[in-house]
């Protein structure tokens, strides 16, 4: 695609930037047109532009693919974002997708415009790095995006800093979203020898070409962590050996089982020659590279004595101190090799480093611990559980975000409480077996023996709404329904049966034709 200089548009001139009158290209879509103002970023497969589109006057974000046609990759991207759309990126942290359109036989994809890059952000700092304080949220909110993708059977696969956006962080520090879903997959696409991760990032199962899972995106997230904690990158190879070289110098031999099922484990190990089963890492002379990069610690521990501690109180040191080895050891549960024993998206949400628990316990009077509350801009007031964080995470547990196939699966959940379906309605629906009959309407409905329609017949049924209460009736009525009146419903004693067998017994009620013949 040309990227040519064009005239000024005028329509534009209320912008405030210096550069918003120059304008590299035009993009147009059926809706609006676009204004390229500038080039974000370049990856492998496109280029994402700042533009202004015409319909709203708003800026916004533009990925144009590089190939001519809808690629497999952009088919994939789109695919994907279509199945996101249906959820909340604000809630859980990732680029907000809007339309998509075809440009001269490129593929272009309209995002809301976030501000750098986590990449970016590090290289503007001139400590190039940031403090576990300033880790921790950016640790939380990637962690929650990744649980809401594992429980929607999807990996990144492409996890790094570049594709970690600050949202703005000028007004809303530490505010980050994960972006470029290009190359994520769901997990039943798995196979043995997929080339996924950007290098630095790889995982050693994926190095070795054992068939991904989500626990991928946990090792990427790790070596993330480390970078931002050391202002490098964590294992530096220059080749995946180079890398396997690394992460065995540091953290010893890769479980058998990894090795015994890669499919790629004989590039890199060979068998020890009187246990077969048994492996151990090539010589650089033996995997026929004699060149490779300089390990900087032999172990994971050593990060606690990278950079010195120094407050002005005893206290905050050793706050920070405890809270450095508390980070050290989450990320040793990350950058776990062996798979299955690798910590969950939902397990580093709990960990002691992210609720900083034992933290606050431990030294209460310290700034440090009170500092660290400030960058806990992430969490849901009053939903600190938990279990009520893996619910908000969940995307299945909101009906009003889940698509219809994804709801089948929500109404098969069974209630905390093993409530029947019966007392349920009737809880709801204003059965008489319901709990809650306070109301002085359900309260008559109860003492009125005519409410059971079960044993009230139909013509009696249809009056019951005008049976007047019992609290309103009349002194006449009262007095006869207990002194023995032919209205009396108990006339069951041997006195009223003569009572009411003799005629003249109450000359008031006797009919005239028989006061005649007595």
């Amino acid at each position: 695609m040309s990227m040519n200089y064009r005239e000024k548009v005028q329509s534009l001139t209320s912008s405030s930037d210096d550069d918003s009158l120059v304008i590299l290209d035009t993009l147009a879509s059926p809706s609006s047109k676009y204004f390229v103002k500038s080039i974000l970023g370049e990856g492998s497969f496109g280029t994402v532009t700042k533009c202004i589109k015409a319909a709203t006057k708003g800026t916004v974000a533009v990925k144009i693919m590089k190939k001519r046609s809808l690629t497999s990759e952009a088919q994939n991207e789109m695919a994907i974002l279509e199945y996101l759309r249906a959820f909340d990126s604000d809630r859980f942290n990732f680029v907000k997708w809007t339309d998509s359109f075809i440009d001269r036989e490129h593929v272009c994809i309209e995002f809301e415009l976030l501000d750098i890059s986590l990449f970016d952000f590090m290289r503007k700092k001139h400590t190039c790095c940031l403090s576990v304080n300033e880790i921790r949220p950016i640790l939380y909110q990637v962690a929650t995006t990744l649980e809401f993708l594992r429980n929607l059977g999807l990996v990144h696969t492409d996890l790094k800093p570049n594709n970690i956006m600050m949202v703005d962080h000028v007004n809303q520090p530490l505010k980050v979203k994960m972006i470029d879903f290009g190359l994520a997959r769901h997990v039943s696409q798995s196979q043995r020898g997929s080339y996924l991760q950007p290098r630095y990032y790889r995982s050693p199962e994926v190095i070795l070409g054992l068939p991904y899972t989500t626990a991928i995106d946990i090792w990427s997230l790790g070596c993330i962590a480390a970078e931002l904690f050391l202002g490098n990158v964590l294992y530096p190879g220059d080749s995946e050996y180079d890398m396997l070289r690394h992460i065995t110098q540091t953290q010893g031999q890769l479980p058998q089982e990894l090795l015994n099922n890669g499919l790629k484990t004989e590039w890199f190990f060979r068998r020890k020659m009187y246990r077969q089963r048994q492996w151990t890492l090539k010589t650089p002379f033996e995997y026929g590279r004699a060149v490779f990069t300089e390990t900087h610690f032999n172990s994971l521990d050593d990060l606690n004595k990278v950079k010195p501690v120094c407050h002005l109180s005893d206290e905050d040191n050793r706050a920070e101190i405890t809270d450095r080895e508390t980070f050290v050891d989450l990320l040793k549960k990350m950058l776990q090799l062996d798979v299955s024993k690798r910590i969950t998206p939902s397990q580093i949400l709990e960990d002691l480093f992210i609720t900083m628990t034992d933290l606050a316990a431990s030294y209460p009077n310290s700034l440090y611990s009170r500092d660290s509350n400030t960058y806990d801009l992430c969490r849901t007031p009053g939903t600190g559980s938990p279990k009520r964080k893996r619910m908000r995470m969940d995307p299945l547990h909101d009906s009003k975000e889940t698509p219809f196939e994804v709801q089948a699966c929500v109404d098969d959940v069974k209630p905390q409480k093993k409530r029947k379906r019966d007392t349920f309605t009737d809880s709801h629906l204003g059965s008489p077996r319901s709990p809650d009959n306070s109301s002085p309407k359900r309260k008559r409905m109860r003492m009125d023996p005519l409410h059971d329609s079960k044993e009230t017949p139909f013509e009696v049924q249809a009056c019951v709404d005008d049976v007047k209460p019992q609290k309103k009736r009349k002194r006449d009525t009262f007095t006869d329904s207990h002194l023995g009146s032919p209205r009396s419903p108990d006339n069951s004693s041997p006195k009223r049966k003569r009572m009411r067998m003799d005629p003249l017994h109450d000359s008031k009620e006797t009919p005239f034709e028989v006061q005649v013949v007595w």
